[in-house]
């Protein structure tokens, strides 16, 4: 059976760093958006993508 591969990329990614989240919640300051704690994200991707949503929201109000 082959991998496929999202499965790779999955076991790559590494959980994030303490100063990739920070970098992310000044980024979202910057937009207006207020973050006091970040959820726990299992992968950077998934920071990424909860970043990107909310930056989204920012936008349509």
């Amino acid at each position: 059976m082959r991998h496929n591969v999202r499965d790779t990329e999955v076991k790559s990614v590494s959980v994030p760093t303490t100063k990739q989240v920070n970098k992310v919640i000044k980024e979202l300051r910057s937009y207006g958006i207020k973050v006091s704690s970040v959820p726990s994200f299992s992968r950077v991707s998934d920071l990424m993508r909860w970043r990107d949503n909310l930056i989204e929201e920012a936008d349509e109000e």
